[in-house]
């Protein structure tokens, strides 16, 4: 110091004081000034304003923990995951004082890829205050010392939007109290200790309640029609409908039914959300999804299925499995499957949009309807009819007996009606006469005449654009007979005077004998007509 001074031509005593307070050193720190401890880590995502629905999903979630390590939570993109994940959480911080983690593994995440275990590990580890230098390089080490760090602890993990359990495996709790919560759009049926928690969509009350107080004010019960058909284009969603809700909240203007229609010309906001779930498939789980998106009617079997894509049964049940795992498909029962209704229609503008082959899959649905409801009918019927002229398909169930082949026709009568319908817009002509004439028993057991003699007037249409005069005549019949059953007596008395010039020079015993033998069930209960 003093050399510094003579160099500078300063006067070195005033700077003494300092001198010597440099020398005799720091005094040692007061233990009151010993720094604080860390807080917990709490990581979590603010609680979502206004959680309402779920109430059974949340109590059996709060109900686990004593007893498990993990629980997953599957479900459909935007039905709620997270929310009900967070929600819970938060729920819970009490009860794991020690630390609240959450992670988004960003396993359907537009643009991303899966975030890897090993990486997922680091930031976990770091969260839990684990110096760099302690972190292992390899993938598994990192998993033993993070199981080690949970053990000591009691923490709740949130793990959310996992691509599939291998993404999650290494990073669930081991010995010790602590517990996580995963989320995904696909069942992870490999993680054998976590309990799954499947999430639908919303009830029809749910989704009102839930989108009645996002928007705040009177219009929507003013509008309850209206907003019927919001919640409909949501899907029942609660994300859709929590963003319809925002959308009508900051447009005063607005009525609910101009929501609705504008939510009617723009899905986008879904369809994002619903390419996202169909990246995780894989070709045949997607050309699978694409076609049953086109298929005529409200639910579908394996068997149907498996006629649709042109697989073995084997093959169309395991596809389905998958589908249903990536909660793109339904299972209402144990064999009957469905697709939601904006599902179906994603799935169907993606198939028009694809090179999938579409109208080659629709005929050979028609064709096992087609087959399926002949064999079932000949089982069915006293009358006498003609078999299935098509080869079978991959694969039929088993219609040989008469409660069988009943129970068959009641549960696809819908979906034959469907592809009826879809026949006639399309022109398909044969499957426009077939259908109605095979379902003839079904309608002679069952009734519905209206319907039946709706079918047959498409049908007697059909067969006289075919022009083939065997099949013109059998069809007429046919047509006769639903307008007897139906009680239109003047129309059937026409039908049964123009059998002659129909029937006349057709060299065919066995058609001449299904006319007079349905003749012969007419006359039994009706006096004979004077064309007769």
């Amino acid at each position: 110091m003093l050399g510094l001074c003579q160099i500078s031509g300063h006067d070195p005593r005033p700077l003494r004081p300092l001198w010597e307070e440099a020398n005799r050193g720091s005094p040692a720190p007061a233990e009151s000034q010993s720094p604080l401890p860390r807080a917990p880590r709490n990581d979590l995502p603010a609680d979502i304003s206004g959680f309402m629905g779920r109430q059974p999903e949340l109590e059996l979630l709060l109900n686990l923990v004593d007893g498990a390590r993990a629980v997953a939570l599957d479900g459909m993109a935007g039905v709620g995951k997270t929310s009900l994940a967070v929600h819970a959480a938060h729920l819970l911080a009490e009860k794991f004082p020690d630390g609240q983690l959450y992670i988004d593994m960003h396993g359907f995440t537009p643009g991303r890829e899966p975030m890897q275990p090993g990486d997922a590990l680091r930031v976990l580890l770091t969260a839990l205050d684990v110096a760099a230098g302690r972190i292992p390089e390899a993938t598994e080490e990192r998993a033993a010392l993070w199981r080690a760090e949970l053990s000591r602890r009691r923490a709740i993990v949130v793990l959310d939007n996992v691509a599939n359990a291998d993404q999650a495996r290494l990073l669930l709790p081991g010995a010790g109290d602590s517990f996580a919560i995963i989320t995904s759009r696909s069942r992870l049926l490999e993680l054998d200790p976590v309990h799954p928690i499947s999430l639908n969509v919303f009830s029809e009350a749910d989704a009102r309640v839930l989108f009645e107080t996002a928007v705040g004010d009177e219009r929507v019960a003013r509008a309850p029609t209206a907003t019927t058909e919001v919640l409909r284009l949501c899907g029942h969603l609660p994300l859709a409908i929590r963003v319809a809700a925002a959308r009508l909240r900051h447009r005063p203007s607005w009525t609910v039914s101009t929501l609705a229609e504008r939510l009617s010309a723009d899905l986008s906001q879904l369809d994002t959300a619903f390419l996202m779930s169909l990246h995780q498939l894989d070709p045949a789980q997607r050309r699978m999804f694409l076609l049953l998106g086109l298929m005529p009617g409200i639910d579908f079997d394996a068997y149907a299925a498996a006629a649709l894509a042109d697989v073995p049964l084997a093959n169309a049940r395991s596809i389905l499995e998958d589908l249903v795992d990536a909660h793109l498909v339904q299972q209402p029962t144990a064999d009957r499957h469905r697709l939601h209704d904006l599902l179906r229609q994603h799935a169907r503008r993606a198939a028009v949009e694809s090179n999938v082959d579409s109208l080659a899959a629709l005929d050979r649905l028609l064709d096992y309807y087609l087959y399926c409801a002949s064999t079932a009918s000949i089982t069915a019927s006293y009358l006498l009819g003609p078999a299935p002229d098509s080869a079978p398909p991959w694969a039929v169930p088993a219609l040989d007996e008469l409660g069988a082949a009943l129970a068959w026709l009641d549960i696809e009568y819908e979906n034959l009606r469907a592809a009826f319908r879809y026949a006639a817009d399309t022109g398909l002509d044969r499957y426009v006469v077939g259908l109605p004439q095979a379902l003839q028993p079904f309608f002679s057991r069952r009734g519905r005449t209206a319907e039946w003699n709706q079918m047959m007037d498409g049908s007697l249409a059909g067969a006289q654009r075919l022009a083939d005069p065997r099949l013109l005549a059998e069809i007429h019949v046919d047509h006769m007979f639903a307008r007897h059953w139906g009680g239109r007596t003047r129309e059937a008395d026409a039908g049964i005077a123009a059998l002659p010039t129909l029937l006349a020079g057709l060299d065919d015993p066995a058609l001449h004998g299904r006319v007079y033998f349905r003749l012969g069930l007419v006359y039994r209960s009706w006096p004979v007509p004077s064309s007769a």
